[in-house]
């Protein structure tokens, strides 16, 4: 179990994470802000807690290696670089706009702290695999971490790399899920079902755990556990909630809605809800805090 300061640390930094991000997409007018916030917990998660790694030595030979394979899950990515002084932090003020290092997509060859260049979705987990087997073949002990949507489950890149790394037992490989039940445009139950992702995981030969990718009392422990098995890569489901941490964007995806993959608060009182609501942590368990009713 994760103690409990470090619960809340977590908590109010995904917040800040959250509220940074809101503020990068209205600006802009771009990005993918509900992607993002269902991944938020995860990136802060990781680093916060789980990846080794120097922004003043960022070729590191021994560093971890983590892998953003949902690209356009990026903004909160940004923000977290920006906090871990991997670049200035006046470069989010810029994302999305002529001439930043910052574009809808993270791209290695312009920002610091990004391994890989991502966005054509089913291409990142491929070169994960590729690092963990480099990294064994020269005997490294360094890991990979991966995150992948589970609408970018529907290309058969994921299940090719998937296949091999479970073929080749690539322990020092963890793969996470970013399970929140929607494509771009639809639920994945009405489009192409990837589902039960679980069971079609531990099929490849992986070593599987599902959590609450919002509740870090579950998410913490299982990142901390890997591998869970010798000889076996590790995968994480973490269930998670599309637009997570803004009732609004919660709302419309609860009833099927799914306006805000591509989409930013449109009006002044879309904007007002969404600020007021990320002025307060999430609760333990993931959902939105309490407090939002009475505000």
């Amino acid at each position: 179990m994760a103690d409990r300061e470090d619960i809340q640390e977590l908590r109010e930094h995904a917040r800040q994470i959250r509220s940074k991000v809101l503020e990068m997409g209205i600006r802009s007018g771009g990005g993918h802000l509900a992607p993002g916030f269902s991944n938020t917990d995860i990136l802060v998660a990781l680093y916060d807690k789980i990846l080794r790694f120097d922004p003043k030595n960022q070729d590191w030979e021994d560093r971890d290696r983590f892998v953003l394979s949902k690209g356009h899950g990026c903004m909160p990515l940004y923000a977290i670089l920006a906090d871990k002084c991997f670049f200035n932090e006046s470069h989010l003020d810029t994302f999305c706009q002529p001439g930043s290092i910052l574009g809808c997509h993270a791209d290695r060859n312009l920002i610091p702290g990004v391994e890989v260049t991502t966005g054509s979705l089913g291409l990142g987990l491929p070169v994960a695999v590729g690092m963990a087997f480099a990294a064994r073949h020269y005997k490294k002990n360094h890991r990979i971490y991966v995150l992948c949507g589970d609408g970018e489950c529907q290309e058969g890149t994921i299940w090719e790399s998937a296949m091999y790394a479970g073929s080749n037992g690539f322990d020092n490989l963890t793969v996470i899920v970013d399970n929140n039940g929607y494509g771009a445009t639809a639920r994945l139950s009405d489009t192409a079902d990837v589902y039960p992702l679980a069971e079609k995981l531990r099929a490849f030969n992986f070593s599987v755990r599902e959590v609450n990718g919002h509740d870090f009392r579950e998410l913490l422990p299982a990142l901390r556990a890997v591998p869970y098995e010798k000889g076996r890569p590790s995968a994480i489901v973490a269930h998670t909630t599309k637009g997570k941490g803004v009732s609004i964007m919660e709302e419309d995806y609860a009833r099927g809605d799914p306006r805000w993959h591509y989409r930013q608060p449109k009006t002044q009182e879309e904007a007002r809800i969404a600020r007021r609501d990320l002025t307060f942590p999430l609760e333990e368990n993931g959902d939105l805090n309490e407090q939002i009713r009475s505000n």
